[in-house]
């Protein structure tokens, strides 16, 4: 997935208003994968801004070298955050 302008401002309209907007933890799964690929700062910063209500499933979404790498930057507080939104047979 190429990163294009019109995503990402659905995809700040996602960080400021998750509940009203149309986004899959797939979409901004495959967006993750593309910053991974281009900017691994960049990565890491969006990863800590998506609400942990979310971060979960999509977590769930990326790729599992990706997921072990998202893993190791986040905190403890935020998996633990995030991982008490998913189904338990998810978790």
């Amino acid at each position: 997935m190429e990163i294009d302008e019109n995503f990402e401002k659905e995809f700040e309209s996602f960080l400021r208003d998750p509940e009203n907007n149309a986004l899959h933890p797939s979409d901004v799964g495959r967006y993750l994968k593309a910053l991974d690929s281009e900017d691994k700062n960049l990565f890491k910063t969006t990863l800590e801004r998506i609400p942990p209500d979310y971060l979960g499933s999509i977590l769930l979404e990326l790729p599992e070298k990706l997921k072990k790498r998202a893993i190791s930057l986040l905190s403890h507080k935020s998996l633990a955050e995030a991982t008490s939104e998913l189904e338990s047979d998810d978790a």
